[in-house]
């Protein structure tokens, strides 16, 4: 990351007006993890400072019935929950991708490897 907003990680887009955001984010030479969740035009946000030090970040989301988990893991094997919603109760189809921004005309490198989609069952 080079500049304050740099991001990269995870969309779930449940409609136009509702979706979530899973990402590293540089604020003052730092990193921290942000779950975002934005529905008609409004957002909440679940902020954890991480540190200068991380290189790698692996992200997990899972998505059932209306309902969401977002969890994050410095190496990959031991996972710390950041984020539980319910999301609707409706029976939907979520869309789910990967992002990288840059929003103060600057730029960073950024790998997304080792990306998996599974029914869960």
């Amino acid at each position: 990351f080079h500049k304050n907003e740099d991001e990269c990680g995870i969309l779930l887009k449940i409609s136009d007006v509702y979706w979530c955001k899973f990402c590293g984010d540089r604020k003052d030479q730092s990193l921290d993890l942000v779950c975002s969740v934005y529905r008609n035009g409004y957002g909440d946000h679940c902020v954890r400072e991480v540190g200068d030090m991380i290189n790698h970040l692996y992200f997990r989301v899972r998505y059932w019935n209306g309902n969401a988990t977002f969890s994050y893991s410095f190496n990959g094997d031991r996972y710390s929950d950041m984020r539980w919603l319910h999301l609707t109760t409706q029976e939907i189809t979520v869309t789910a991708g990967v992002y990288a921004c840059s929003p103060e005309d600057s730029w960073f490198d950024c790998t997304f490897s080792e990306m998996y989609i599974t029914d869960g069952k």
